[in-house]
């Protein structure tokens, strides 16, 4: 198992999309609504090839091809929650506070399972 800091915005991206290139069976992700078209192309694979898709967005987003729930409301998070996990294998928990993004990427199980919990915890208000 690995974990790996995350620093920026790009740096974080980028370890989603390579994530999600990967993946075989599910993808979780709780982003920033102006996340996803950055993300489209990488999610567009999964989604074509009938993985399961749950997306949740911080504000309004759409993609033609998969459905974005929004969330709303106050989110218990600090900053923006940003956040994947790629069939229970790999996650991203980090946070977003104005231009700034801090967290960690990991491969532990327990990590992975943490971040599942935190996504799904955020997504039960939507």
């Amino acid at each position: 198992p690995y974990r790996v800091e995350v620093s920026s915005s790009r740096g974080a991206l980028q370890l989603i999309q390579h994530d999600v290139a990967r993946a075989s069976s599910s993808v979780l992700l709780v982003a920033p609504a102006e996340a996803y078209p950055l993300l489209a192309p990488a999610l567009r694979r999964p989604a074509g090839q009938g993985l399961e898709l749950r997306l949740y967005s911080v504000g309004d987003a759409e993609l033609g091809f998969a459905s974005v729930v929004s969330l709303k409301g106050e989110l218990a998070w600090p900053g923006t929650p940003l956040i994947s996990v790629v069939d229970e294998r790999a996650a991203l928990v980090a946070t977003r506070a104005g231009g700034d993004v801090t967290g960690h990427w990991g491969s532990a199980p327990a990590f992975v399972s943490a971040a599942r919990l935190a996504a799904l915890t955020l997504a039960a208000g939507a």
